[in-house]
């Protein structure tokens, strides 16, 4: 079990190891009694969350309006209080539980959540493509789980002929146009090629010659 490695090529005794190692040689006191609190304070059993009604009765519990979830997935919205929610931040950077974080824009700046991911699923779309990419950018910072050994994986799903394809499809024009005026070829890789039939209004051609990089 310690052995086995995820898609990463990481197994779990590779990242407890490395997980020590920042504990003991690059933590403060205080960031390391956080670690230690965040860890004595993991649940392992069935997390209890807050559903909405349209969830069916074999779902809830109605006696309170709350569901169970895997032990594995934690949740951080507005609702959750701040040191709760710093509590998450630092168990989320641990080999341990959650796996899964599932927030809402409250984590979406000011947190580092990169040491052991590199996958963002935004559930929801931004008319701007600077707020997905800081959404994106707490995964992807020094140290992070990805850094000169894999890509961070980045998706956007949306519901094709509803509203979610008009604002994907505006997100996508302001990136091309962001890239041609900042010169920011990194900010493209941000919104996926495989788009599944949404086409920007700018040709690519000519996004191309318009782009110019920055880079030193």
């Amino acid at each position: 079990m310690l052995s086995h490695e995820d898609v990463s090529k990481f197994s779990w005794r590779r990242k407890f190891e490395a997980f020590i190692d920042f504990f003991v040689r690059r933590c403060s006191a205080a960031e390391r009694e956080g670690f230690l609190e965040a860890a004595r304070r993991t649940s392992t059993g069935a997390i209890r969350i807050k559903v909405d009604e349209t969830l069916s009765s074999e779902q809830v519990d109605e006696k309170d309006g709350f569901s169970m979830t895997l032990a594995n997935v934690q949740e951080a919205t507005g609702e959750t209080n701040r040191d709760q929610r710093t509590r998450l931040m630092r168990a989320f950077n641990t080999p341990f539980f959650p796996d899964i974080l599932v927030c809402s824009e409250v984590m979406g700046e000011g947190v580092d959540l990169h040491r052991y991911c590199r996958y963002v699923i935004h559930h929801d779309l931004a008319w701007n493509p600077s707020q997905i990419e800081q959404r994106t950018g707490r995964v992807d910072r020094l140290g992070c789980k990805a850094e000169n050994r894999h890509s961070i994986h980045v998706y956007l799903p949306y519901v094709a002929g509803a509203s979610d394809e008009r604002q994907f499809r505006v997100m996508r024009d302001r990136e091309q146009w962001f890239r041609i005026v900042m010169g920011q070829d990194e900010v493209t890789k941000l919104i996926p090629d495989d788009d599944a039939g949404c086409r920007p209004n700018l040709p690519q051609q000519f996004v191309d010659q318009l782009s110019f990089s920055l880079e030193i």
